[in-house]
């Protein structure tokens, strides 16, 4: 059974996505994700969360989209 995104949870993940992107960037010394990236931050906040890879797509999206 996998966990259901709320508003208890939500912060929590969104700020692990955040701290994933922001080692990706600084790892690659560039302002860039690239689609590889998007893709292994949006399995490990699947696998570690327990959630669906419908709601761990939306919620990186999500991130992604208030950076624009």
């Amino acid at each position: 059974m996998k966990t259901r995104v709320n508003k208890e949870n939500k912060p929590k993940i969104e700020k692990y996505i955040i701290k994933q992107f922001n080692m990706i960037v600084k790892k690659k010394g560039k302002n860039v994700i690239s689609l590889i990236d998007l893709w292994d931050t949006q399995f490990k906040v699947r696998d570690k969360f327990n959630i669906t890879d419908y709601m761990s797509q939306k919620i990186t999206d999500e991130i992604l989209m208030r950076q624009n």
